[in-house]
């Protein structure tokens, strides 16, 4: 099953080319029926008073929102 190529297992996992995940066949019909967000930080460089990142993505029409996040000191 696995990739050999004489390479060691870690090496082959690496490497592979296998999705990470199962492929979704549900479909959005209407703009914001789904939205995927992630969340990111601290960040080790904080850029003028940001450290924390938001994205959200509309499942329907795929249009990105980025967001900092300012954090107290």
């Amino acid at each position: 099953m696995g990739l050999d190529y004489g390479l060691c297992v870690g090496c082959n996992f690496v490497k592979s080319h296998h999705l990470p995940f199962s492929l979704n066949n549900t479909y959005c019909d209407l703009p914001f029926d789904r939205l995927h967000c992630d969340l990111w930080g601290p960040s080790a460089i904080c850029s003028t008073g940001f450290q924390y990142y938001a994205v959200l993505i509309d499942d329907c029409i795929r249009f990105n929102w980025f967001f900092s996040i300012k954090t107290q000191i």
